[in-house]
């Protein structure tokens, strides 16, 4: 059985916290930030981006497509779809930067959209049965952006 519950309020999983260290450290960004969380404990290691094999969801490679997947900053992205032989998909702030036959997938700019977009986008993508997607890197790399920063690596491994 699958329950359908509709489209999730925030779009990306949570927050993993070790707190067995001398100072604890986010395994996993999620909704609740970095900042946040030192608002109410104090000091925080910086996240450590490798895998973890003791926590649900901080494996290297984590909810991602199928397809071979590659992050890519914005001024790249001209350059790197020249370079494909096929058509892509494209997961990219504007339309604009994705020229036909490559196929784009506009994502938000405003993080919280993005980060509810995110894993749906993917599937998109995935569903198009191409060879690569493209995913235009995020520029923002503070509060809900590290999340999204964090899952886009998790993709793209």
């Amino acid at each position: 059985m699958i329950l359908e519950g509709g489209t999730c309020t925030v779009g990306l999983e949570s927050t993993v916290l070790d707190l067995s260290r001398s100072r604890p450290m986010v395994l996993r960004p999620g909704s609740v930030t970095k900042d946040m969380l030192m608002s109410v404990i104090g000091d925080v290691a910086e996240p450590l981006f490798v895998g973890q094999s003791g926590s649900p969801g901080t494996h290297l490679r984590h909810y991602a497509p199928r397809t071979r997947a590659e992050i890519v900053d914005t001024s790249g992205i001209d350059h790197r779809l020249m370079s494909c032989p096929e058509p892509v998909a494209v997961l990219a702030f504007s339309a604009d930067v994705v020229p036909p036959p490559h196929v784009a997938i506009i994502m938000p700019s405003d993080p919280r959209e993005y980060a509810m977009k995110l894993y749906d986008a993917l599937r998109h993508a995935d569903s198009l049965d191409r060879s690569l997607i493209l995913i235009e890197r995020p520029k923002d790399k503070t509060g809900i952006w590290e999340a999204i920063q964090d899952r886009l690596r998790r993709a793209a491994v």
